[in-house]
């Protein structure tokens, strides 16, 4: 059983945009001697989440925890802290693997976004371009990677760093290309170098330690996460709303610094007046950005709180 507890966020947009920002979710259970990757997939589903456990993490292991009405953060963490684990959100995912990986792989994210600002727009565009991922038991995570990188005409160099694996059957939700790459290279201390014309990736080796983004971990080991440090998640409604000043109110709310690039501009004089009109239902912060920016031929990078936003093609 969960509990939502939300507090309503005014953006002054008027009757047709309300967001709704989730600071605690509760949740009650124990668990004697249970696996942990059952355990895991259980509280994930108390968010409607899936689960991204990392491949050198072994599900069989066991897990002893009773918690009742606690914050999912802080519940997130007592699983997790059994096996020295950490945990933290990509997009949609759950990501729960070694602390170091957890700790890094939002500003893995962040950085492998950050070199899609120079790319060309349509380049750009198919590495932010949002599709739902799904593969058959025994697929090679190499083979899977190259596989996705094809669809979208993007060379992966270097592959062979990636170590032979199989794995479980998966279906993830829709993610943003460079997001997926991200996410399926961590497990290997890889991660994704995206040339500058956007058509090729190399597999690089992690570069530890990695500094802090600005999406601190849902949960490490040394202690339980407060409420007040998840992850946010939001929901909101617009219609026939500026872009612009939507923008605006939302970074002035969620202290965001805004860049509006030059081709943003140039691509559309009225770009901030723009119509959007968007419904979305507890989503993170990329996805709450994407969903208000792409209706108006828009896009976007973020680095922490500092958000550039380009036009696309």
């Amino acid at each position: 059983m969960s509990r939502t507890i939300s507090f309503a966020v005014a953006f002054a947009l008027g009757a047709h945009c309300l967001a709704t920002l989730l600071l605690a979710q509760r949740v009650t259970a124990t668990w004697q001697g249970q696996q942990l990757g059952t355990a895991l997939e259980r509280l994930a589903s108390t968010r409607q989440a899936p689960l991204w456990l990392d491949r050198r993490v072994d599900p069989r292991q066991t897990v002893d925890v009773q918690f009742t009405n606690v914050p999912f953060a802080q519940a997130l963490a007592k699983l997790t802290e059994q096996h020295s684990l950490g945990a933290t959100q990509l997009d949609s995912v759950i990501y729960v693997g070694p602390k170091k990986t957890a700790r890094g792989l939002a500003t893995l994210a962040v950085r492998a976004r950050a070199a899609l600002a120079q790319t060309p727009a349509a380049q750009r565009q198919q590495w932010l371009r949002a599709a739902p991922s799904s593969w058959p038991r025994l697929t090679q995570p190499r083979a899977l990677l190259k596989e996705l990188l094809a669809e979208a005409d993007i060379e992966l160099v270097d592959d062979k760093l990636v170590a032979h694996d199989l794995w479980q059957a998966r279906e993830l939700p829709p993610m943003a290309l460079v997001d997926r790459a991200v996410l399926i290279l961590a497990g290997f201390d890889l991660t994704c170098e995206i040339s500058p014309d956007g058509k090729t990736c190399r597999v690089v080796p992690i570069e530890y330690p990695l500094p802090a983004s600005g999406d601190a971990p849902l949960a490490e080991a040394s202690s339980p996460v407060p409420a007040t440090a998840m992850r946010q998640q939001f929901s909101l409604r617009l219609e026939n709303q500026p872009v612009g000043r939507v923008m605006e109110k939302l970074a002035g709310q969620l202290k965001l610094e805004l860049f509006w690039s030059e081709d943003s501009l140039q691509a559309n004089e009225r770009s901030h007046e723009t119509l959007v009109s968007c419904q979305i239902k507890k989503v993170d912060l990329d996805e709450l950005l994407r969903s208000i920016l792409e209706p108006a031929g828009l896009g976007f990078s973020r680095e922490g709180q500092r958000v550039e936003i380009y036009g696309l093609p």
